[in-house]
């Protein structure tokens, strides 16, 4: 009889065992899933905040560029320019210009008259918080009103703002191939970002009616401004312009606007024919370049320099 207890007592050990174990098991399985769960939430938490201080942060720096730069900025009662016939200018006749010898040097036009700027912008302070200050451009009708650095990489300032600072913002800055705004073919970059800062806004070229009323570009330098006048806007590859088109020479040049003229990419984009023909390759010209949905094409707007009166 103490016997059949014993084994009864056993069993019943035995069973209450066996529906312990399923018990504990789910427990560990719930608690490992609550805090995984609790550490998703504390990683996304910690990027959330981590994204909204960068973004607070490049923002501010922007405002703070702005304040300073536009510090003594005065009206003038000079309206915005209008569209001036082209001046060539009138070299040598040459079928070819010999490439320069070494690559970091572009093809040099004589100065490029300035006239006095229409709005005043504090380069001094500036160039304190960064000496690769160059210009400041502005284009009509958009919220475009940035400065513009050198650089001799087409890198850092992609994700650097003016002050060096980590920024997915980024700055503008010239291609690291020019050497000076008397270059005869100059490149800005700058981001398409979201919020329609930067060169976001040049993807308004893309409307026609925009296109044909918002067609001058303002550069102010520290020497005096530089005025362009647009007359393509259309997608292309992100190839580098001079490298990719070896634009060292006049020829080359030449080849590069009638590819602009009657080439299939420009003509599905906006190009104005009737100003071309009074484009040649004896201009100069400033193309300004942000990203596209595609990660391997660039938007660029390009413009020719319009000789002050």
């Amino acid at each position: 009889m103490a016997l059949f207890k014993k084994k009864t007592n056993e069993n019943e050990e035995q069973a209450a065992e066996s529906e312990t174990a399923p018990n504990d098991t789910k427990k560990k399985i719930k608690s490992i899933i609550w805090i995984s769960v609790a550490v998703v939430c504390i990683a996304v938490f910690i990027f959330s905040g981590w994204h909204f201080y960068t973004r607070w942060q490049a923002r501010n720096t922007q405002n703070l560029i702005q304040e300073i730069g536009l510090s003594q900025v005065q009206a003038t009662p000079n309206p915005t320019p209008q569209p001036q016939p082209i001046e060539p200018i009138h070299d040598e006749p040459e079928s070819e210009l010999e490439p320069y010898e070494q690559e970091s040097e572009t093809p040099q036009r004589p100065t490029k008259p300035r006239r006095p700027n229409e709005r005043e912008i504090n380069f001094e302070e500036l160039r304190e918080l960064n000496p690769n200050v160059i210009g400041w451009i502005e284009i009509p009708g958009t919220r475009i009103n940035y400065p513009i650095v050198s650089t001799t990489d087409n890198e850092f300032y992609v994700h650097h703002d003016l002050l060096g600072n980590r920024s997915h913002f980024g700055t503008l800055f010239t291609d690291f191939i020019n050497n000076s705004w008397d270059d005869s073919f100059v490149i800005i970059y700058g981001h398409n970002m979201n919020d329609g800062s930067k060169f976001a806004g040049l993807h308004n070229f893309r409307d026609l009616r925009f296109f044909n009323r918002n067609r001058m570009i303002h550069i102010y330098t520290p020497e005096g401004q530089l005025d362009f006048r647009i007359f393509a806007a259309y997608d292309w590859s992100d190839e580098n312009l001079i490298i990719g088109n070896n634009l060292w020479t006049r020829g080359s040049l030449r080849a590069y606007l009638e590819e602009i003229r009657w080439g299939d990419r420009p003509q599905r984009g906006n190009v104005d024919l009737d100003d071309m023909e009074n484009i040649t390759e004896f201009d100069s010209f400033l193309t300004l370049s942000t990203c596209t949905a595609r990660a391997t094409d660039r938007y660029l707007v390009k413009a020719v320099f319009v000789y002050p009166e």
